[in-house]
């Protein structure tokens, strides 16, 4: 099965950081979703629902602190779309009946995240970096 997910320059926010850990999130719904029976792996699923879960939350944190810092006008309200991105994970998750199941509704809001909330919420960090003349380079 192909990766879903493939990254690509249309993605890019900031250069650094950010992309990298998009990327890392790309990565980890990959795992997710290559899993052609989660029943059959119970424990391995689950480890790799966790992982995504746990680093989704790292990275919203990560970018608000840099929409912070850059003073992004709409840090409220991109928050706000984390939290509820957060949320929908967590009610996915509680109300698991099946983990093939669970899989196709991660897959489709991974898949509306990535449409959506990186293209079209994400990328406009960017113009705030340039306003503000801040890098947000890689760690070295």
């Amino acid at each position: 099965m192909p990766e879903p997910f493939c990254w690509d320059d249309q993605y890019r926010v900031d250069g650094g950081v950010i992309d990298e850990e998009h990327q890392r999130l790309f990565e980890l719904a990959n795992d997710v979703f290559a899993f052609e029976d989660p029943d059959s792996q119970v424990d391995e699923f689950k480890e790799t629902v966790v992982a995504l879960f746990d680093y989704a939350r790292r990275h919203f944190a990560n970018e608000e602190a840099l929409m912070e810092k850059v003073r992004h006008p709409r840090l409220s309200q991109h928050a706000n779309a984390h939290r509820a991105i957060v949320a929908e994970m967590t009610r996915q998750i509680k109300a698991c009946q099946s983990l093939e199941k669970l899989a196709h509704e991660l897959r489709c809001l991974m898949v509306d995240w990535v449409m959506r909330h990186i293209l079209d919420e994400d990328r406009k960090i960017t113009a705030s970096l340039r306003r503000g003349g801040t890098a947000h380079p890689a760690p070295a």
